[in-house]
């Protein structure tokens, strides 16, 4: 598959393997390449190295890679989603604030 913007493919496209390459452009006209396989993967950081949450940028989501889950106990976190509400990073799924 060529390159395409995902506004240019016909709804019924899948792209043939995870490698393939999609150009997606922001609303102000910026242009980036990612694959199909890190199209949907949120990135990883521990709870320490979370982006700053300044109110400017809720929404993000990432992998907390040492975030309690549910029953988990402080220092033994094996890691789960987190989101920006843009006041605090929470934990997907319970909406608390996410810990280590």
């Amino acid at each position: 598959m060529a390159n395409k913007l995902i506004s240019e493919l016909p709804e019924q496209t899948i792209p043939a393997a995870a490698t393939d390459l999609l150009e997606l452009e922001t609303a102000g006209g910026t242009s980036y390449h990612t694959t199909v396989a890190n199209l949907f993967r949120a990135p990883n950081a521990t709870v320490a190295t979370l982006p700053a949450n300044d109110g400017s940028n809720p929404g993000r989501v990432y992998f907390a890679s040492d975030a309690l889950k549910v029953g988990e106990t402080a220092g033994g976190g094996t890691g789960t989603l987190v989101y920006d509400d843009g006041v605090a990073w929470r934990r997907v799924g319970d909406d608390t604030t996410a810990s280590a």
